[in-house]
């Protein structure tokens, strides 16, 4: 009966210790390096680097927005919290959404990438790879001439479009696109901290 006891205590002891390592291995992770929340002026810097630094394969940057640029919306398109898209809510320049725009004219091929600020922290994640794989419009050349990518960078969204107007994109230029897209943003974020 001391041996049932014994062997119960001991299954018991590991499994706490095993949880307590668990939770800081988590707490140590969750805190290496990571920042946790861009201010609205460094999604301001973030949006002025990007758009003069980053490079994406044999594409030249074309446009980026510019001045402001003040987008009005109905407010239950906010679930009631704002009538502009900017970070007050108000009709003011603190826009919460640039662009930079993209093009290889020798493929035919655009990039579109918007960064969009939120006021909280979703952490460092790809969200969103757009597939087409639809029976229903497996031939239709427009659904294949699209592809998108999200990805969170903390509190900043990253939305990539890539477009074809020359037919389906190439294979795996998806990929190639949103790898030189991440590693700009890692590259940015490691020379924050």
């Amino acid at each position: 009966m001391k041996s049932k006891y014994l062997i119960v205590f001991l299954i018991l002891l590991f499994s706490l210790a095993g949880c307590q390592e668990k939770n800081q291995n988590l707490k140590e992770s969750k805190n290496a390096g990571a920042k946790e929340i861009f201010s609205y002026a460094e999604f301001r810097d973030l949006f002025k680097d990007m758009s003069q630094n980053i490079q994406i394969l044999d594409f030249k940057k074309i446009e980026q927005t510019e001045g402001t640029d003040m987008i009005a919306i109905d407010k239950e398109f906010s679930f009631g919290k704002r009538k502009m898209l900017t970070y007050s809510g108000e009709q003011n320049d603190d826009e919460t959404q640039e662009t930079i725009r993209f093009e290889d004219k020798a493929n035919g091929i655009i990039i579109i990438i918007d960064l969009i600020y939120l006021r909280n922290s979703i952490g460092n994640d790809m969200l969103f790879w757009s597939i087409n794989n639809s029976e229903y419009f497996k031939d239709n050349v427009n659904v294949n001439r699209y592809k998108e990518g999200i990805f969170s960078i903390e509190n900043i969204l990253v939305k990539v479009e890539i477009i074809s107007d020359n037919g389906n994109l190439p294979t795996g230029s998806d990929y190639d696109i949103f790898k030189s897209v991440v590693d700009y943003l890692e590259d940015y974020n490691e020379n924050l901290n």
